[in-house]
């Protein structure tokens, strides 16, 4: 059995948990580094990937 994780705000309302920082670096994967811009294009299609429309 695995150890649950603790994905608990941290204290400090500027600090990331080890969760946040995880996906900041699998965003930093997915666009190679390029951290494009976010457009109104984009912020949609991001909307339609989490609704499972695109």
């Amino acid at each position: 059995m695995t150890k649950p994780r603790n994905h608990a705000r941290p204290i400090h309302p500027l600090e990331l948990t080890e969760n946040e920082r995880a996906w900041i670096e699998f965003i930093r994967l997915a666009s190679r580094d390029s951290d494009p811009n976010p457009t109104l294009e984009r912020v949609q299609q991001l909307q339609k990937m989490f609704r499972n429309e695109g």
